[in-house]
């Protein structure tokens, strides 16, 4: 049985942390890797699955910074001791705690715009189940999350729906 990376670093990625999947509600979990070239980039980080590659997704923000500073705790630079000089070593753990300063400012930034524009936009329109425009969306628990994504997120202009063959514009 294969063991999953899934709670632990990788060999040379040296932090985790979530960011919004682009057009999607889950946080998605990235990692700092060391490229080739000695820069640090931030990366989608997958994991293996059985024969699968899997993206580690969270639904809410807390729980994925939750993980990602769990995940960050536990990164053991004894490893690197061998493969890098001393000095290299040293600039390289300056540049990943900076890679991880940002990316936390970042990170919560982003995360008070979003309140802020939540809370600007509540009261401005409520949509009900019943909307005559949502008539054509299937009943079921997808129309309940649907309506209230919309009502979480006012400013959502468009939203494209191809399972169901449609386009949502509010």
């Amino acid at each position: 049985m294969e063991v999953s990376m899934k709670n632990k670093l990788e060999n040379g990625k040296f932090a985790v942390y979530p960011q919004l999947w682009e057009g999607r509600s889950p946080w998605m979990l990235y990692s700092l890797e060391l490229h080739y070239d000695g820069t640090l980039k931030w990366k989608k980080r997958y994991f293996k699955e059985g024969k699968f590659s899997r993206a580690q997704v969270f639904e809410s923000f807390d729980e994925a910074m939750d993980f990602s500073e769990d995940l960050n705790k536990n990164l053991d630079w004894s490893n690197y001791k061998k493969q890098y000089t001393k000095e290299y070593l040293d600039s390289l753990i300056l540049k990943v705690e900076k890679a991880k300063a940002c990316k936390k400012r970042l990170l919560s930034e982003e995360q008070m715009m979003l309140s802020e524009a939540i809370k600007r936009g509540k009261g401005d329109k409520y949509y009900h189940i019943d909307d005559s425009q949502f008539i054509e969306i299937p009943e079921g628990e997808f129309k309940e999350d649907f309506v209230k994504y919309l009502n979480d997120y006012p400013y959502v202009k468009i939203v494209a729906l191809p399972r169901y063959s449609g386009v949502v514009v509010n």
